[in-house]
């Protein structure tokens, strides 16, 4: 290796190393920049941890609350129901866990209380009641007739009148 070759590489070798050289310090600034964002980032972290907490907090006693306020609604909803379709509907059956399903179950509670109040009809009006022991024509007539419903002879003797 002559003196000008030594020289080339000494030059190409002092450039290689300033090269690296500054990569270094741009690998440590950026390090320096890291570790700040980083401990930025903790401190904030450090910050917002307990109003994380709070809020976590808030939210559950807002959904309890939320609960409790739905099940209120439902109950005046089916008490609204239950006064809207009185004498028509067998309350026990209007139930639900939510506005849907309490709407849905009045169909059934109808149906269930309209056959129920035909099976009493039908049980009402095949019972014979004896006749009463009256003097007035129409309860006679009504003592005559033994084939005469309850309700039919009720209604005769209040024709009558």
């Amino acid at each position: 290796m002559d003196l000008e070759e030594a020289t080339a590489k000494i030059a190409d070798l002092e450039t290689r190393v300033q090269a690296t050289s500054a990569e270094a310090d741009a690998a440590r600034q950026q390090a320096q920049a890291d570790a700040a964002e980083r401990d930025a980032a903790a401190t904030r972290l450090a910050e917002l941890e307990p109003s994380v907490t709070t809020l976590q907090s808030e939210a559950e006693t807002a959904r309890t609350a939320a609960g409790h306020a739905q099940a209120e609604a439902l109950g005046n909803l089916r008490r609204a129901i239950l006064a809207e379709n009185a004498g028509q509907v067998v309350p026990e059956l209007v139930r639900g866990d939510t506005a849907e399903q309490l709407q849905a179950s009045v169909d059934v509670a109808k149906a269930a209380f309209g056959r129920a109040s035909e099976a009493a009809r039908q049980q009402l009006a095949a019972q014979q009641v004896p006749g009463a022991t009256t003097t007035r024509d129409a309860g006679a007539a009504a003592a005559a007739n033994p084939n005469l419903s309850p309700v039919e002879r009720i209604a005769s003797g209040l024709a009558s009148r």
